[in-house]
């Protein structure tokens, strides 16, 4: 499975891998983006793909803090320039039999074999979320243009597109204006960085070998349960953005597959509260030589509400002398 790297680098607050287990608090997500400085990055990024099972945000281009959401109150959807929240999370499913088609599912409110579908029929109201019958006009096909944004085509009627005509009002237009108020941004709901990290290491400066049982955990930190990752529907947009991260650092095939398989088995052990298990390895460590393990970790952070996640992973790799730095 081969991903864009989503939003790499931005927004990594999380800890190193030592301190897997232990519960990170942050921020609010509008404070955190002021923090480190990423309000603008965040503001302007853009998926390059979209794909079946993603959680993305959608954000308008004129209006550039709006998005496409659900209100709790009323159950109506429309567009909200206020702060980001969990009803603003849209799960793109795509249609089983029209490949390219997908059904804009809203996270918060689907639970089980109940899902709000955002649809848009004329003659019943223009714009709306609807839990009843699957029907051709709640079905989207996403069409990205040279620019960098994002067309969205209403695919039972195929010459209304999303659009906002205002901060927190829109629905669909018809017609043969395509302007920027159009255009959309589809920002996903997890960022994701990989890097290699020193998780152990041991410098023998004796002048005998000394052995030296080096010790590295494989897991997802507990924090994950503070954040939407942990609910059902989730697994695959996390992967998803897993995957493009480790993608950004070259890894091998089989590399790559190692950390898949390890975050399947690490994210399936969080349903029981495992959050990680410890992984030994006993090397002779050559007289005046330092030697360390060197895993590969992936920062994660929620982007509604800024909580962060580590997931380590079970690649590593022994390294000696200045590699170890």
């Amino acid at each position: 499975m081969s991903l864009q790297v989503f939003l790499v680098g931005a927004l990594c607050l999380v800890t190193a891998a030592q301190d897997i287990g232990i519960d990170s608090t942050a921020p609010t997500a509008s404070r955190l983006l002021e923090l480190e400085g990423k309000g603008e990055q965040f503001s302007t990024t853009n998926l390059s793909e979209v794909k079946d099972g993603l959680l993305v945000f959608l954000f308008n281009h004129d209006y550039r803090y709006s998005k496409l959401g659900r209100q709790v109150s009323s159950g109506d959807c429309n567009f909200d320039a206020g702060d980001v929240n969990k009803n603003q999370i849209w799960k793109l499913k795509e249609d089983a039999t029209r490949k390219g088609l997908f059904f804009l599912v809203n996270f918060a409110a689907s639970t089980g074999s109940t899902t709000y579908r955002y649809a848009f029929n004329p003659d019943a109201g223009g714009s709306f979320c609807f839990n009843g019958d699957k029907y051709d006009d709640q079905l989207w096909k996403f069409e990205k243009m040279s620019n960098g944004y994002w067309m969205i085509y209403n695919y039972a009627h195929s010459d209304c597109r999303l659009a906002t005509w205002s901060i927190d009002y829109g629905g669909a237009y018809c017609g043969d204006a395509h302007d920027s108020k159009q255009w959309f941004r589809i920002v996903p709901a997890f960022d994701s960085k990989a890097l290699w990290q020193n998780v152990d290491g041991w410098d023998n400066r004796s002048d005998q070998p000394v052995a030296h049982t080096f010790k590295y955990t494989e897991g997802i930190s507990s924090s994950i349960k503070n954040t939407i990752a942990e609910q059902q529907g989730s697994e695959v947009s996390v992967s998803f953005g897993i995957e493009g991260a480790v993608e950004d650092i070259g890894l091998s095939a089989s590399d790559t597959m190692t950390v898949s398989q390890s975050f399947t088995e690490s994210f399936e052990k969080t349903s029981d509260h495992t959050w990680s298990i410890e992984r030994t390895e006993q090397f002779s460590v050559p007289p005046g030589t330092r030697m360390c393990i060197k895993q590969l970790v992936v920062n994660c952070i929620d982007n509604h509400n800024g909580v962060g996640f580590v997931f380590s992973s079970a690649l590593h790799r022994v390294e000696q002398g200045d590699a170890c730095d």
